[in-house]
């Protein structure tokens, strides 16, 4: 399509044959690899009405662009973070279990993809706040400021040392305790 709303812009994702991806129109598609065509019983994108799977259906007011790649749990869920400082959880079906503004006051975007380890999903936003959020519920177990104009990049993890690194846009690398 034509339609920037439709502009893809982050990594997609690929697990069990499956390819996950969001958009600008503030959309998440699952995709079935082997026939390439949408999957019929995933409904989901930010406008909360169902995805009609014409390339050009409209997304609808309110909407923001997805910036993350759209990480998929092993049970099945979605995890990802839009323009405007939401973090989404969809359930395996497609359907929205929470969306949170971490901090009501910072609606910077998201862009690092999530993270989920030490019983948490791990975000972080364009304005150097690192978040820990409840899996269940969305809401904050823990958060870190490293201070306005720090974007955060994609976050990862070290096992054996149980922690979480990420590169910031100031080229300084941060270490968390999980």
């Amino acid at each position: 399509s034509t339609n920037k709303n439709h502009h893809i812009r982050n990594s997609a994702n690929v697990v069990g044959g499956k390819l996950y991806l969001g958009d600008y129109g503030g959309r998440v598609h699952k995709i079935s690899i082997s026939a390439f065509t949408p999957d019929a019983g995933w409904p989901y994108y930010d406008s909360a009405a169902p995805h009609s799977g014409s390339p050009d259906a409209s997304p609808g007011p309110g909407t923001e662009a997805v910036f993350t790649m759209v990480y998929i749990h092993t049970d099945s869920t979605a995890y990802y973070g839009d323009a405007d400082g939401h973090v989404y959880k969809l359930n395996s079906g497609g359907t929205q279990a929470w969306r949170v503004l971490p901090v009501a006051t910072d609606t910077s975007a998201v862009k690092s993809t999530p993270l989920i380890t030490a019983g948490g999903v791990w975000i972080a936003n364009t304005n150097g706040k690192l978040f820990k959020l409840s899996l269940t519920d969305g809401s904050i177990l823990k958060h870190w400021d490293f201070g306005a104009g720090v974007a955060i990049a994609d976050v990862s993890t070290n096992y054996q040392n149980l922690t979480v690194l990420f590169i910031s846009s100031t080229g300084k690398i941060y270490i968390v305790p999980q």
